[in-house]
């Protein structure tokens, strides 16, 4: 009998699906992010935002709330890693050109995004919503913000590849 149990929590331990943290985004969630932008490329960015961001996490929203909320921190860590990409990708290109305002424009939208999502949690204060509602909030914003950045890296890259610069009269 014991081997039975020591075999059966063997085989629950070592299961994929069990072992897996469920805050951390898998590979396919990435996958399906990545291939919502691609499909959308030509989009405009509000309209690319409308149709990738909540891949992952709205079809959560009818379960229960830890699953909602893992769902949510999921998605919002593929759209913070796409952000910091996009976000390099652009300082590296055009931070001789704008003096490092991108890294303060940055900065203020980080602090303007804790407070748009504190708004939630005041609201939902003590409440079972709370934590999911700010995790939506974050990951919508974070997402918008990614397909943004994205949009800014790449007007620099055809600044500095196609040497024209706006400032300059060309």
């Amino acid at each position: 009998m014991r081997i039975f149990v020591a075999l059966g929590v063997l085989l629950i331990a070592s299961s994929p699906g069990l072992a897996e943290d469920p805050f951390e985004p898998t590979a396919r969630e990435r996958a399906a992010i990545d291939s919502c932008l691609k499909h959308n490329a030509k989009q405009d960015v509000l309209k690319k935002a409308a149709a990738c961001v909540g891949t992952i996490s709205d079809p959560c929203q009818d379960r229960d709330n830890a699953t909602w909320l893992a769902c949510e921190v999921r998605e919002t860590k593929i759209w913070d890693d796409l952000l910091n990409a996009a976000f390099q990708d652009a300082r590296r290109l055009a931070d001789a050109v704008t003096g490092g305002a991108l890294k303060d424009a940055q900065h203020s939208w980080i602090a303007f995004r804790d407070a748009k999502c504190a708004v939630s949690e005041k609201e939902y204060e003590g409440g079972s919503m709370a934590a999911v509602l700010v995790a939506d909030c974050k990951r919508t914003e974070t997402g918008r913000r990614a397909i943004e950045m994205r949009v800014i890296a790449d007007e620099a890259a055809d600044k500095v590849f196609k040497g024209t610069n706006s400032g300059d009269g060309r």
